[in-house]
């Protein structure tokens, strides 16, 4: 089933099969009021973004319809449900200089099993390898083929464009992302990042201080603005999960 959304005038279209996919549309413009201000505010026609764990491509969408087209956007999402259904967003709203590929981005090149907990699409919280899932509870429904490479690597031999924002919301490897982009994290032509960190483990300390030594700042008002969507999860309980964003200094 196709559905639409709109927001300020703005008109989007998904196709609706699953549970999760519904609930992605219904939220659209409400679970992360953050990350659609960050699109709004930060980015510029003729920038560059890469959204890393697209999913089915919510913000990938949004970007690219918000800002006309006038984005190169580059989506990246491993699951081949979600991937399928990025594509045909993508090509429902006839989504211009937007690509996408079924890929993980890491820290070195490899290949790995991908553990899905559901063949739903618009599902998350896989794990890879040997890795466990952030769903508590949740268990491997099917294992899937996956090539992870770094972003560095993606970059300087791939030649793909250099990002002036990228968005990372993969789960809990987003340590091993930062690991992989140390090089395009610290080009001063990358402006801003926004990442979904984990409280866990010291976690959320070590992304946030490698931010840091690469010449980004997590002061900017987007953090702090009353209905952001840490508010939200800390009222679920998922209070150690937060989008972070990062902008240069």
């Amino acid at each position: 089933m196709i559905r639409t959304t709109s927001h300020n005038g703005l008109t989007l279209s998904m196709e609706v099969t699953t549970g999760f996919e519904r609930h992605r549309l219904e939220s659209f413009f409400t679970k992360e009021p953050e990350t659609i201000r960050w699109i709004d505010e930060l980015m510029q026609p003729g920038d560059t973004f890469f959204d890393v764990g697209a999913n089915v491509g919510v913000f990938t969408l949004y970007a690219t319809l918000r800002h006309r087209g006038g984005l190169h956007v580059r989506a990246f999402e491993p699951a081949y449900h979600n991937y399928y259904r990025l594509c045909r967003n993508l090509s429902l709203n006839r989504a211009q200089n937007s690509l996408a590929y079924c890929l993980a981005l890491g820290d070195k090149e490899s290949s790995a099993t991908l553990h899905l907990v559901s063949n739903d699409s618009g599902s998350a919280s896989h794990a890879f390898a040997a890795g466990v899932s952030q769903r508590e509870g949740a268990r491997t429904v099917f294992e899937q083929g996956s090539v992870t490479i770094a972003l560095d690597t993606l970059i300087a031999s791939y030649g793909f464009p250099l990002p002036q924002h990228i968005k990372i919301d993969i789960d809990g490897y987003e340590e091993g992302f930062i690991n992989g982009a140390t090089e395009t994290l610290g080009n001063r032509e990358v402006r801003s990042v926004l990442i979904e960190v984990t409280d866990s483990g010291g976690s959320k300390e070590r992304i946030t201080e490698a931010l840091r030594r690469a010449g980004f700042g997590a002061e900017h008002p987007l953090n702090f603005i009353d209905d952001h969507s840490r508010v939200r999860r800390a009222e679920s309980g998922n209070s150690d999960i937060e989008n972070m964003i990062f902008v240069r200094s």
